[in-house]
């Protein structure tokens, strides 16, 4: 979600100082802007009862109710109601802040990022448990599996995967929303950029929007306000080589800068090698295992044909054998009776 805090100098209700007796009609300042974004961001329909934000740390009393200080600015917090890797967000406050005299003039912008040093980064985690207790594997294709599915682990290709392509929306998302036009074919692409200049008019497009491949959405109503002005910004992007992804921000001077194509064109082949070096190792592994199995199966298992074929010769031999000791057993008693 983008909160424009555009009240500043102007009067808002909320609360200064928490007692709830002169919470009307505040005017914003640099004294109070956290309390202000604070009420701004609770306030708002499209993101309540997803998140919550608080001045800075709170407390917890006897009945496990939160505690605030109120009296002073802190620092902004912004808390997901609901806990879960699935429901992260990403967050950005756009502030301009305009002449108390003139509300046309703006004296500056300013674009605020959730602080990556003090946000929690949900994770997913998969173990191999036995009688509730974690099992550690030091090797083996049970070990790659189970990181395959863990977040956290570097080995994960579809976190790699995902993370580019959440990457790949967020810079989309950004460079198709604002510009500034500082001259003919010169332009500041994307909000970032642009909402951190204080001269020049932004202009709103809002075509793409979301950070993410699960909030990205096309604003299909932001067509019917595309002007001359702003198909001829948007005929550029494609054009432009430098795009900064890694910062996630319209222009880069690094690099990584490269173009919309080339960047999933460079994903794709990513994924094409990632592909068919696990589909080599996969059929590998199964002729290793077939081979395995016949070795197996000729040092314990019966084969019932030879097995046959060895019962008959040895009853043959057996039989045999039978008249030789009958032969034998007549040649004596003939023997034992001429003796006689």
């Amino acid at each position: 979600p983008i909160y424009k805090l555009d009240s500043f100098g102007n009067k808002i209700p909320f609360d200064l100082d928490g007692d709830s007796s002169n919470g009307v009609d505040n005017k914003v300042t640099d004294e109070n802007l956290i309390r202000a974004l604070v009420y701004k961001i609770n306030t708002n329909s499209d993101v309540k009862g997803s998140i919550t934000a608080y001045n800075g740390d709170y407390a917890l009393d006897e009945d496990a109710n939160k505690v605030i200080d109120n009296s002073k600015d802190n620092f902004l917090r912004i808390e997901s109601v609901k806990e879960g890797i699935s429901n992260r967000f990403d967050g950005q406050i756009f502030i301009e802040k305009i002449d108390n005299t003139d509300p046309t003039i703006i004296e500056s912008r300013e674009v605020i990022d959730i602080n990556i040093d003090e946000s929690t980064t949900a994770e997913s985690k998969l173990a191999l448990g036995i009688l509730d207790k974690e099992f550690k594997l030091r090797t083996g294709i049970l070990k790659a599996q189970i990181e395959n599915l863990s977040s956290e682990s570097g080995n994960n290709k579809y976190q790699d995967y995902l993370d580019k392509l959440d990457t790949f929306v967020a810079s989309l998302s950004d460079i198709t929303d604002k510009y500034i036009k500082n001259a003919i074919d010169d332009y500041t692409y994307g909000e970032n950029l642009s909402s951190n200049q204080d001269s020049g008019t932004i202009n709103n497009i809002g075509l793409f929007s979301g950070s993410s491949v699960k909030t990205f959405k096309f604003n299909d109503s932001a067509v019917d306000s595309l002007t001359q002005s702003k198909l001829d910004y948007l005929a550029t992007i494609q054009w432009k080589k430098d795009l900064n992804f890694n910062e996630k921000i319209g222009e880069g001077r690094d690099v990584t800068s490269t173009s919309l194509l080339e960047y999933i064109r460079e994903l794709k082949v990513s994924v094409a090698t990632n592909k068919e070096d696990a589909e080599f190792f996969n059929e590998t592994q199964k002729n290793v295992k077939l081979s395995i199995e016949n070795s197996y199966n000729q040092l314990t298992k019966v084969d019932k044909d030879e097995e046959m074929l060895n019962l008959i010769k040895f009853q043959a031999t057996y039989t045999a054998n039978a008249k030789i000791v009958t032969a034998i057993d007549e040649m004596i008693q003939t023997l034992l009776g001429l003796k006689r």
